[in-house]
């Protein structure tokens, strides 16, 4: 009897290793997807994860297979912070906080990876629409629970939000010194969908910038 113990402990430890590298390959793919777009070197995922290059094909055959996963992990996490902010007293405030790191998280590498694996087409794997749904359906009962607070003006919807969070990735892909445009498009949007005017509550978004910045940043972004 001893010695099956013993077996069955040294059995486990190549499910431990394959997990644990499995783990790895998927954490690197995540940075060398996110800095390097999903055309990146294959190989280079083994690279980063301190793997061979067997190991990385051996636990995903595939580019796509790999990808998949990196955007179910990442989606995960998403989910699971969505998840937090439907059991809260204030709505409305959540929101606020939610779309402050929506809009800060734009100028990191997540972005970039967000929108590397947006190619991934819906009906590819059924666990990820799921995911995809509950992210939107998350969001959606965050607004309606905000306009039942009487913060949310009743004539915005969720799809008003994303269009200013699509205005704003596209000023993160000027870079850094688009941060204070961002800034100011964050209050502009709050003023949009709050029932109370932020104006003169001691709110004062940052000063708009100047017609020849508007048109360098313009140029730089066509």
């Amino acid at each position: 009897m001893p010695e099956l113990r013993s077996t069955a402990v040294t059995a486990s430890h190549p499910r431990k290793d394959q997990a644990r590298n499995r783990a790895a390959l998927i954490a690197a793919g995540r940075q060398v997807f996110g800095t390097q777009g999903v055309d990146a070197p294959f190989e280079s995922v083994a690279k980063q994860a301190g793997l061979s290059s067997a190991s990385l094909y051996r636990h995903f055959p595939t580019r796509d297979a790999l990808l998949i996963e990196v955007y179910r992990a990442s989606l995960g996490e998403q989910l699971e912070r969505h998840a937090a902010l439907t059991s809260v007293d204030d709505p409305w405030q959540v929101l606020v906080e939610h779309l402050r790191w929506v809009f800060d998280t734009h100028f990191t590498d997540e972005l970039a990876l967000t929108r590397s694996l947006a190619v991934i087409p819906n009906g590819l794997d059924e666990e990820l629409d799921t995911i995809r749904r509950s992210l939107r359906d998350a969001m959606v009962a965050l607004v309606d629970a905000a306009k039942a607070q009487g913060r949310f003006r009743e004539d915005r919807w969720l799809n008003d939000v994303l269009l200013f969070c699509a205005a704003n990735e596209a000023l993160a892909r000027l870079g850094p010194s688009a941060r204070p445009d961002s800034d100011r498009l964050f209050e502009l949007l709050l003023d949009s969908i709050s029932t109370r005017r932020r104006i003169g509550d001691g709110t004062r978004p940052p000063d708009p910038p100047t017609m020849d910045s508007v048109i360098t940043r313009f140029m730089a972004s066509s």
